[in-house]
């Protein structure tokens, strides 16, 4: 009475499982067991385990993120340092990226150089660096012509006090001797010029022959 058929109400008979369906349902339901314990085996690794490596996990992506802020930092500081730079045009506003952004580059040097240049370039031109178009007498007075070669003169001494005798350096420690020596000459002291020409001359022998040659011809006509 378990199974009747559709048609006529006749009873079917019950039809066995063969050999091999058998077996199938066996491999079905170790494999069902299995699944079973992989599950219980990761929800139990997840209680125990699984707070501390999602905490190594958390750790790993705050110091990667943390990375590249700080370059992207980097970059961006880099970038307004430069600007500052290239838009500066009197020796204190050189001092000044020089004092602001001294940990970037070689923007320091180049600063203190550019400002150094200028004070000189103001005495040999007899003109007050503050001066204006419709000033009536923009030229120097013998106190502040000495205040620009001083203040120029510490400039270049910033400069050749960082020197490491290095390729890097030898450009700027040859403009600083050369700017020292013209600052020299400025003053009348024609033998402090030639020793610092000379100095500049050996510095740059090893790594700018033509600059070295300029030099020499310099002490030559100090």
């Amino acid at each position: 009475l378990a199974q009747l058929g559709a048609s006529g109400g006749r009873l079917m008979p019950r039809r066995s499982l063969e050999p091999m369906d058998r077996e199938r349902l066996k491999q079905v339901e170790r494999a069902d067991l299995n699944e079973s314990r992989v599950n219980e085996d990761f929800v139990l690794w997840l209680k125990n385990k699984g707070p501390s490596w999602l905490l190594v996990v958390l750790i790993g992506m705050s110091a990667y993120l943390l990375a590249v802020k700080w370059r992207e930092r980097g970059v961006q500081q880099r970038n307004v340092a430069w600007a500052e730079f290239y838009s500066a045009a009197l020796p204190g506003s050189f001092e000044d990226v020089a004092e602001k952004h001294a940990d970037v580059d070689q923007i320091a040097r180049l600063a203190w150089l550019r400002a150094a240049e200028g004070l000189v370039a103001s005495v040999q031109a007899d003109r007050r660096i503050d001066a204006q178009p419709e000033d009536e007498n923009p030229g120097l007075t013998p106190e502040i012509r000495e205040q620009y070669l001083a203040r120029a003169e510490g400039l270049y001494q910033k400069v050749l006090d960082g020197d490491d005798g290095s390729l890097a350096l030898a450009l700027h420690a040859g403009n600083a001797m050369n700017g020292l020596a013209a600052i020299a000459e400025s003053r009348g002291d024609a033998e402090a010029a030639v020793r610092w020409y000379e100095q500049a001359a050996e510095r740059l022998a090893g790594f700018y022959p033509p600059l070295a040659e300029q030099a020499r011809s310099r002490a030559e006509s100090a």
